[in-house]
């Protein structure tokens, strides 16, 4: 099977370097490599080409003017990947040195699978041992349980640590989810999910990365909280009903039967939540309390913390 590595980089000079040799120097090497970069204004390009341009690897470098931003900036590299298995790659990790032949080995022996995910090791910066990417409960849950907990946004593979067979990507992509959310949900859906229990990456997590946990904590300040627009808030909740209407479409005649009764449930309560936007303060709260009352709130958005937070927010929003 040949594989393809799809990178979306923006600044990542003080990295890709390191990410890039792993890459190469892999006991199986890949068949193509491409970056697609978000419009760097650092030297990552420059590192990329010259390392590349050394590795006997076909290769395609392509720059976005304007950027695309991180999620449509996975979805052009995916779409000028051309190998069997399609590897994610972030910028700023590093592979262990058989982390393409596990994942080929898997493949090979496992055909009807179109989706496999490892474990790793998260690092800091200096790629020192914090702990395991996943606990040994995911790493070994069933099929059904991996749909269920995708679904329920209670777990999901982060993108460094999964490869998808390059058809499967196709047929799916784009969804309005974070594409690695995505992807497991559909081939959860379609029981094609196979687990590679090794540790096979160093997932280094720093300030300057896309997702860190600093932005993270940011994001659901208060402050954070009250600076955002209504449709930025709950955005999420029509976008999640879109992306499960296409997933029923797409994916009608494989989807497992046992999983539709759920996914209808929560369309329902992504559609409850967003027509809060046209209800005056009273309506607002009364609504969204009563969608906490029917236990669908914490099933699919979170806990009592959450539901304040949403509650504070629609007042405040009133208010100003």
């Amino acid at each position: 099977m040949t594989s393809s590595v799809a990178i979306a980089t923006y600044n990542g000079e003080k990295f890709i370097a390191e990410q890039l040799n792993s890459i190469i120097n892999q006991t199986v090497k890949p068949n193509q490599i491409v970056i697609s970069d978000d419009n760097s204004s650092d030297n990552t390009i420059a590192i990329a080409e010259k390392i590349l341009r050394n590795s006997g690897i076909e290769y395609i470098i392509s720059i976005n003017n304007p950027a695309l931003k991180i999620l449509k900036n996975f979805d052009k590299a995916f779409s000028l990947c051309t190998g069997d298995i399609i590897f994610p790659c972030d910028q700023d990790n590093v592979w262990k040195f058989n982390f393409i032949e596990k994942f080929i080995d898997k493949f090979e022996n496992d055909p009807d699978i179109v989706y496999a995910f490892c474990n790793g090791i998260v690092t800091d910066e200096k790629l020192k041992y914090i702990k395991p990417t996943f606990s040994d409960e995911f790493m070994n849950m069933s099929n059904e349980d991996f749909f269920l907990n995708v679904f329920r946004s209670k777990f999901f593979p982060h993108g460094h640590t999964i490869a998808v067979k390059r058809d499967f990507v196709f047929r799916v992509i784009p969804s309005g989810f974070f594409y690695d959310e995505w992807l497991a949900l559909c081939s959860g859906a379609v029981n094609k999910v196979g687990s590679i229990k090794d540790t096979l990456i160093y997932f280094r997590r720093h300030d300057s990365a896309a997702t860190s946990a600093e932005k993270d904590n940011k994001r659901f300040s208060i402050r954070g909280l009250y600076s955002r627009t209504f449709d930025e808030h709950f955005s999420w909740a029509y976008h999640r009903y879109e992306a499960y209407k296409r997933f029923l479409e797409i994916l009608s005649t494989e989807i497992k039967v046992s999983c539709i009764p759920e996914i209808k449930e929560h369309m329902l309560f992504c559609k409850c939540l967003d027509n809060i936007r046209n209800y005056n303060l009273i309506k607002r709260e009364f609504e969204l309390f009563k969608i906490y009352r029917s236990g669908l709130y914490e099933k699919y958005r979170g806990n009592r913390n959450s539901f304040i937070l949403d509650a504070l927010y629609l007042l405040h929003k009133i208010k100003s």
